[in-house]
C-alpha cells in the first residue's frame, strides 16, 4: 500500500446508525491516531460524501481527512484506521464495516428544514423535553418535528417515527397528531427515536442490529409500554 490511499464509501441498503456512546473530540481523535501510527496526525474533518478516508504522508506526519462520523468510532475501529492509515493493515474489516453501518446517514447536507413541533393536537417539543428528563437526565440534544403531510392515496407504508443522525432530528408522522390518537402512544413513538440517538447500532456477524436486546431492554422501561403496544395492535 502507498502512502496516499483513499477509503470510499460503499453504497449499504441496511438500516443503521452510530453509536453515541463514543464521543470524541477532533483533539482527542488526532491524538489518537497519532499514538497509533508513530507520527504526527494532521486531521481535518469533513462531510465529504464520496471519500470517508484519505491520507497523505509528509515527511514525518500525516495529512488526514475523515467524515465526522469517525468521531462516533469506538477504539477498535480506530486502531484499525490508524494502522490503515499507516499502511501497516491493507484489509481493515471493522474499518470497512463501521462505514459500511454509517453509510445510511453521509449524504448530501440538506436544505435547511424548517421544524414545526407544535401541532394541532400535541406539542412535540414539550413531549420531547417531558421525556428526556424523565429517562435521559436531559442529555439528549435531538430536535423534533412533525413530519410533512402526505396524500392519503400514496401511503402504502407508514413509518410513525424516524430519527436522522446527520441532522440529529426526530421526526414524527403527522397521522398521530390526533385527538383519535392517545398521548401515551404519541410519547412512547417519541422515545423509542429518542432510543435510536442514544443507543445506535449494534453490530453481529458482520451484519448492523437497530433493535439490539439492549435497545428491547430499555423500550420496555417505557411507563405505558405495554398500553401503547397494545393500542398499536388494536389499530392495524
Amino acid at each position: 500500500m502507498t502512502s496516499d490511499h483513499k477509503a470510499a464509501a460503499p453504497h449499504n441498503k441496511d438500516t443503521a446508525q452510530l453509536s453515541l456512546f463514543n464521543i470524541h473530540t477532533p483533539e482527542s481523535l488526532a491524538a489518537f491516531l497519532s499514538s497509533v501510527t508513530g507520527c504526527n496526525v494532521l486531521l481535518t474533518l469533513t462531510e465529504n460524501t464520496s471519500s470517508m478516508l484519505s491520507a497523505q504522508k509528509n515527511c514525518n506526519s500525516y495529512k488526514v481527512r475523515l467524515h465526522r462520523m469517525f468521531l462516533h468510532a469506538d477504539e477498535d475501529v480506530l486502531h484499525q484506521t490508524a494502522l490503515f492509515i499507516s499502511g501497516r493493515m491493507s484489509r481493515a474489516p471493522l474499518l470497512r464495516s463501521f462505514i459500511n453501518s454509517s453509510s445510511r446517514f453521509i449524504q448530501k447536507k440538506p436544505r435547511k428544514r424548517n421544524l414545526a413541533a407544535q401541532g394541532r393536537i400535541y406539542n412535540l417539543h414539550g413531549i420531547l423535553e417531558d421525556l428526556n428528563a424523565e429517562y435521559f437526565s436531559s442529555a439528549l440534544k435531538s430536535k423534533i418535528t412533525w413530519g410533512r403531510k402526505t396524500r392519503r392515496r400514496a401511503r402504502r407504508q407508514v413509518t410513525l417515527g424516524s430519527y436522522n443522525l446527520h441532522s440529529d432530528t426526530i421526526t414524527i408522522n403527522r397521522s398521530l397528531d390526533s385527538a383519535a390518537v392517545p398521548r401515551y402512544f404519541v410519547e412512547f413513538i417519541v422515545y423509542h427515536e429518542m432510543l435510536h440517538a442514544l443507543l445506535g447500532v449494534d453490530e453481529k456477524n458482520g451484519r448492523s442490529v437497530i433493535h439490539s436486546k439492549e435497545f428491547r431492554r430499555m423500550e420496555k422501561k417505557f411507563s405505558h409500554y405495554q398500553k401503547a403496544s397494545d393500542w398499536e395492535k388494536r389499530k392495524t
